[in-house]
């Protein structure tokens, strides 16, 4: 009776388990550095028209009641206009948000914001040490309802 020739594969689990497991943690690496880059986009985007928003509120009191009768939007002062951004931006932006320009036309007022996204893992391997910018633009326009 022969006897089985000893089997070479011997170890060969414990080789594809800590493949898998560096796979898996590459993967979850991924995951979280792309969910923090699209949550600091929507944060950033959201402050922006938060502050798009207010800074067309910023009514400029003295050309209310110039403008003719039937007018769609009330009149935008641009200096009132950038200080409500500002402000706001202070108040309530993540705290690497910066204003870029804030433009008006004296009825539609547009917000520019850049910030920055820190990324964990990306950071880690040296890919995007500083993080990676971002930058959100948006429209507003004070309307009057009929």
């Amino acid at each position: 009776m022969k006897r089985p020739a000893p089997s070479t594969d011997e170890g060969s689990v414990l080789i594809l388990l800590a493949g898998f497991t560096a796979l898996v943690l590459l993967l979850v690496a991924v995951v979280t550095d792309v969910s923090v880059l699209f949550l600091a986009q929507r944060s950033l985007a959201d402050t922006a028209d938060g502050a798009a928003n207010r800074a067309a509120q910023a009514v400029a009191a003295a050309d209310v009641y110039r403008q003719p009768p039937g007018a769609d939007a009330l009149p935008v002062d641009p200096v009132i206009a950038l200080r409500a951004v500002v402000d706001y931006v202070a108040e309530s932006g993540p705290s690497e948000t910066h204003v870029v320009s804030v433009v008006s036309d004296g009825r539609t007022v547009t917000v520019t914001l850049d910030g920055t996204a820190r990324l964990p893992f990306a950071a880690l391997v040296g890919i995007a040490p500083s993080g990676v910018d971002l930058t959100a633009r948006t429209q507003a326009r004070s309307a009057v309802a009929p």
